[in-house]
């Protein structure tokens, strides 16, 4: 005889029953849900290819732009997973200039597995690695600013860069600039911009190349339409520095300043100055912030100070033996002699200089244009080298002997 389940029908309807069934069913759903989401899954990631080891005075001129990275891991890692979460590079430790070929190599986050990678090695070009100095032009939009008004020359700091990387790619730089967006303004427009790179057929070269600094700070008056001119700042310097020091050099930044007005008055203006910066007594540099002395009828594009370092330096003394004398302006129908062929120099400037000063770069002569066969005692005279602030030759006079060949 078959038996049937018999199930009381008061205990289905029992809430607690009710509340044991719901639990289970929502525990079944869970692992369900979870186990889906933690099933291994794979993605492909193309990840930009890293160089380590790149050997000194080289830069790289040619590579792969990406690399195919397939990875597998639980789908929850593997669906948050960033190209930048892999690092994909070569060593280039052996390498030398010209092309090389290099196995790539691949760090990754704990929890993902690296399926494959394509390519699996690379060529890679290195060229020797140049320097240049480049100056930063101003490109600006083709909309103009607001109704009359006009703006003026761009005051850039720094006005310069320098820019680094593989030869080939530095010699290919035709435009080194910063994008202004002037279009409708009333007042000046001083921005931080990126610096940008890009060759006569206008591609981009910043991905090759290292500009420092990439950013540059730029200050475009907006002016009513009147007279302007650009005039070079200069620093009011008050005093003296302490006994046994000197003022070596005066470096203003920015060293332009927009002026505009009447044309009258433009016509006056050769320099713009600072207010006065006081060096009594001081031993060493000296840097500042400081105004501008506005002139009457006029208006300055800048309203900000301006940064001024006072280099001072200790003076020294030096005597440098044994500088060949020179002959200059003979006749070549005589025959002259010296009697002596060296002197010595005393020199006297800022230490820095005078240190570094070697004996071929003091030039001293005797100058015989017009002289006739006959004993003569000549006056030596030198150039005196950038920097130095004097200079003493001994002896002063030479003997000099003429005859005819």
């Amino acid at each position: 005889m078959n038996k049937k389940l018999f199930i009381n029908k008061d205990f289905l309807k029992n809430k607690w029953t009710l509340r044991i069934f719901a639990l289970i069913l929502a525990l079944v759903m869970w692992f369900y849900v979870n186990a889906a989401q933690n099933t291994n899954i794979e993605r492909v990631l193309d990840v930009p290819l890293g160089f380590h080891n790149i050997p000194d005075n080289t830069a790289v001129s040619e590579k792969p732009s990406i690399i195919r990275v397939r990875v597998q891991g639980e789908r929850d890692v593997v669906n948050d997973l960033l190209t930048r979460d892999i690092n994909v590079y070569v060593d280039l430790q052996n390498a030398s200039i010209g092309q090389n070929m290099a196995k790539v190599q691949t760090e990754k986050p704990n929890k993902v597995t690296i399926v494959s990678v394509y390519p699996v090695e690379v060529a890679v070009e290195l060229e020797q690695l140049i320097e240049v100095q480049k100056s930063v032009d101003v490109f600006y939009s083709t909309e103009k600013p607001a109704e009359g008004y006009q703006y003026l020359d761009a005051v850039l700091n720094p006005s310069q860069v320098i820019i680094s990387g593989p030869k080939s790619k530095v010699e290919a730089i035709d435009s080194v600039y910063i994008n202004a967006a002037i279009a409708g303004l009333t007042s000046n427009y001083a921005e931080n911009l990126p610096v940008y790179v890009r060759d006569a057929s206008g591609n981009n070269l910043n991905s090759w190349l290292t500009v420092e600094p990439s950013t540059v700070e730029v200050l475009i008056p907006i002016v009513t339409e009147s007279a302007y001119k650009l005039a070079p700042i200069s620093a009011s310097i008050s005093g003296e520095p302490s006994d046994g020091y000197m003022v070596t050099r005066v470096i203003i930044s920015p060293d332009l300043v927009g002026v505009y007005g009447d044309q009258a008055k433009l016509d006056e203006i050769s320099y713009v100055y600072t207010a006065p910066i006081n060096i009594a007594k001081a031993k060493g540099d000296i840097s500042v912030k400081v105004d501008l002395v506005n002139t009457e009828g006029v208006e300055l594009s800048l309203n900000q100070k301006i940064n001024v370092l006072v280099k001072i330096e200790k003076i020294t003394e030096r005597t440098l033996e044994n500088i060949l004398i020179s002959v200059e302006n003979q006749n070549d129908d005589y025959n002259y002699k010296l009697e002596q062929n060296v002197a010595k120099v005393k020199v006297k400037g800022p230490e820095s200089i005078v240190d570094e000063l070697q004996a071929n770069q003091i030039n001293i002569e005797a100058d015989v244009d017009g002289l006739k066969p006959g004993s003569y005692n000549i006056y030596l005279n030198g150039d005196m080298p950038s920097g130095i602030s004097s200079m003493k030759i001994e002896p002063q006079t030479v003997n000099l002997q003429i005859n005819n060949k």
